[in-house]
């Protein structure tokens, strides 16, 4: 059986170590069995050491560019303009069978989804995964509650499907709500891990970009007021098992 190729869609910024861990586990995932990962990278305005670690990494597997507009301007949200933008490149280039969309801060617990992503990309049932986002702050271990996101990151690619520019989504429209409507959704288990938000000088800094770009709304205000911590696994999965932070050198102990 031929393996899955998963192309990614990754946006980065300016933020270099986060994206030294997202390239390295991208790599890593492309050593799982049946999986080959490609990847294009759109870099929205990116601080100089950005660009030159991308001038670096390229290679005919991961492929970049410039952005031609920001992703977030005055008033006004870019985002999926981008998207359609990399599924246009991932076809040229790629003509990938998945499509997951990634960015520079965030990556899958790293012990997970070893298993889970061979297993997800090889299922015949399901056509789009919702996969759980936690924001870490201040610990390796600790997540805000106010700012869990689960939304569908990976799906099956369909050519010729673009975003219509009307919802939010990761997804393009027509091929999400196909897959909501006849059932072909999964939960991944393990979730993602985001740290572009770790510091509380992170956190401010994200949520003036939203709010410069008109978006103020409960989920950009529980940056600046996320209420008690919660920690991960306890309160997210009391059974997970071993798991690992790729973005921390060492794990805290499981409770």
């Amino acid at each position: 059986m031929p393996d899955v190729v998963l192309g990614v869609a990754l946006r980065a910024h300016r933020r270099l170590e986060s994206l030294k861990v997202v390239l390295a586990e991208l790599k890593r995932y492309g050593t799982f069995p049946g999986v080959r990962v490609f990847a294009h990278v759109l870099a929205d305005r990116p601080a100089p050491e950005v660009e030159a670690l991308l001038k670096s990494v390229a290679t005919p597997e991961l492929h970049w560019e410039l952005s031609p507009f920001p992703l977030l301007e005055r008033g006004k949200e870019n985002f999926l303009r981008a998207q359609n933008l990399q599924l246009d490149r991932l076809e040229q280039l790629y003509n990938p069978d998945w499509i997951y969309v990634a960015d520079d801060d965030f990556a899958f617990e790293a012990v997970g989804i070893e298993s889970e992503l061979p297993a997800a990309l090889a299922s015949r049932n399901v056509d789009a995964w919702f996969c759980r986002v936690l924001f870490l702050q201040d610990a390796p271990n600790k997540f805000n509650p106010r700012r869990v996101h689960n939304s569908i990151r990976l799906f099956r690619h369909d050519r010729g499907f673009r975003h219509l520019d009307k919802r939010m989504l990761s997804m393009p429209d027509a091929l999400h709500d196909s897959a909501i409507i006849s059932g072909r959704t999964g939960q991944l288990r393990t979730p993602l891990f985001e740290v572009g938000g770790f510091t509380l000088a992170d956190r401010r800094a994200v949520y003036d970009a939203y709010a410069a770009a008109g978006k103020v709304d409960s989920f950009t205000g529980a940056l600046l007021s996320p209420g008690p911590l919660h920690e991960f696994p306890l309160d997210y999965d009391a059974a997970y098992g071993d798991w690992k932070n790729p973005f921390a050198a060492e794990e805290p102990e499981n409770p």
